[in-house]
């Protein structure tokens, strides 16, 4: 592991203009937050509109279903082969991933910044290079210690493969290469299903490279495999168009629906309806911390300005940092409700009424208060 030290110093007035700078990008951070939690709480769940398909044998064709969301169980099969043009060799699978990785050189760098008596902060950042196994390699041009940490370009890249036809039971599945297919399951591998004209198999994987599994060389690359395999009892959603299944487009919500799932019907409705929910949250939370960094940001210059006396400014950090996290946790909660109910006109005749009765009930109540009369 190699290192590199880099220390920099920033003056007071550099840093005051650069934190006025930053209320235009807090300001936008914090405008932009609305509208993520707006987008989100108006987003369909899927497993809604797919509750509604109506549920077809796959023995045979149902010409009633014709135009209509269907949700059809049974065997996927594809009498197509399926490897790619590298290693695996074509067997029995739907769709094939290959997953190439490199042994690189990888930056890592850690910052520690202090500020001093006057207001100037001085920061002292290591840079660490050092060896491993990566996707995606780093370039060397953009390391901040180039110099004897040299990456190539990759020789193989990781690809995915589809067969061109397939069926689910009775029905052709149209366009194999929309639909969106179960997850991915690692393939094991063995000898016996590769091309081994380019590397070596070590340990499960595809060796390529001067080194070995044991003592890679920069450059090295190791070559693995996951697929969707064929003959699949799953259950897939579209719109039956002339006896074959093709993507299914609800116009009202503008929401379209071809998906390929390994399970049954209640599992798909179950798996989509997790997937809304999961994704439901991470967006609030990615709405709440934009709107908490982008308040932090408009009141940076208060501490910038007091950082003149170190100790000020820390006191004044801490504080802006625990009162924007309050504000902003309020007004996400409020900006999701509000979002939500705007979105949902019965949601909004629902607070609307029960608003009316409380106000009736009120003035009732104010109308039966006797007078008391004074002697």
């Amino acid at each position: 592991m190699a290192n590199y030290t880099q220390v920099t110093t920033k003056g007071y007035f550099s840093r005051i203009g650069d934190a006025f700078k930053g209320i235009v990008f807090g300001l936008i951070l914090f405008l932009g937050s609305f509208a993520v939690i707006y987008y989100n709480e108006g987003k369909v769940d899927v497993s809604t509109i797919a509750q509604t398909a109506t549920k077809i044998s796959a023995e045979s064709v149902d010409t009633t279903a014709e135009g209509k969301l269907v949700s059809v169980t049974g065997t996927v099969v594809s009498t197509e082969k399926l490897g790619d043009s590298m290693f695996l060799k074509p067997a029995d699978y739907l769709a094939v991933s290959r997953n190439v990785e490199m042994y690189a050189w990888v930056e890592k760098s850690q910052s520690k910044s202090d500020t001093n008596m006057g207001g100037s902060e001085t920061t002292t950042t290591t840079y660490t290079y050092a060896m491993e196994w990566t996707s995606v390699p780093q370039s060397s041009a953009q390391f901040k210690e180039a110099a004897g940490h040299t990456n190539p370009e990759m020789t193989i890249k990781g690809e995915s493969f589809r067969v061109k036809s397939a069926k689910i039971g009775a029905y052709e599945i149209a366009d194999v290469s929309k639909i969106e297919l179960p997850n991915y399951e690692k393939l094991t591998l063995k000898q016996e299903d590769l091309n081994l004209s380019k590397g070596v198999f070590e340990n499960g994987v595809v060796y390529v490279g001067k080194g070995n599994s044991a003592a890679p060389q920069v450059g090295d690359l190791r070559v693995s495999y996951s697929a969707v395999n064929n003959n699949l009892n799953g259950t897939a959603f579209g719109k039956i168009e002339n006896g074959k299944l093709v993507t299914y487009v609800d116009q009202e919500k503008e929401e379209s629906l071809y998906r390929l799932f390994d399970g049954t019907f209640d599992e798909a409705i179950k798996q989509m309806h997790g997937e809304y929910t999961t994704w439901l949250w991470i967006l609030r939370l990615v709405g709440f911390l934009m709107m908490w960094i982008g308040l932090s940001s408009l009141f940076a210059p208060i501490s910038v300005f007091l950082d003149v006396v170190p100790m000020l400014g820390s006191i004044s950090r801490g504080a802006v940092g625990l009162l924007t996290f309050i504000v902003s946790l309020v007004l996400s909660a409020i900006a999701i409700i509000v979002s939500m109910l705007v979105q949902s006109l019965v949601a909004m005749i629902v607070v609307a009424v029960v608003g009316i009765i409380a106000f009736i009930v009120v003035l009732k109540m104010k109308a039966k208060k006797p007078t008391i009369i004074h002697a």
